[in-house]
């Protein structure tokens, strides 16, 4: 294994280690861990809502939809699943909501 190749790997673990932390801190109702997560994915959540409905304002509130979610729901977040997978999961369900809804 590479110099770089362990490096991504070491990082990625700490990645998803310091991940899982944040998501218990979450369901305890911490603040700064929840600003944290959302500075972390707020930006990939928009670019995900933009690319299937094409409307900045309308992806703005998909992304203020998803943590208002997130933090109404953080009893129910596991820190043992992928983070990722789960809010862009969140952001998938509303964006096919309000399709429908139109």
């Amino acid at each position: 294994m590479s110099i770089d190749e362990f490096k991504f790997y070491f990082l990625s673990g700490y990645s998803n280690k310091a991940e899982k932390i944040l998501v218990r801190e979450i369901k305890e109702g911490d603040h700064d861990s929840f600003k944290e997560i959302y500075y972390k994915y707020s930006e990939k959540v928009y670019l995900f809502a933009v690319r299937y409905i094409s409307n900045t304002e309308d992806a703005e509130e998909i992304v203020q939809e998803v943590f208002s979610r997130i933090w109404e729901y953080r009893n129910n977040l596991d820190e043992n699943k992928s983070f990722n997978g789960y809010i862009l999961t969140i952001a998938k369900n509303i964006i096919f909501n309000e399709n429908r809804k139109k």
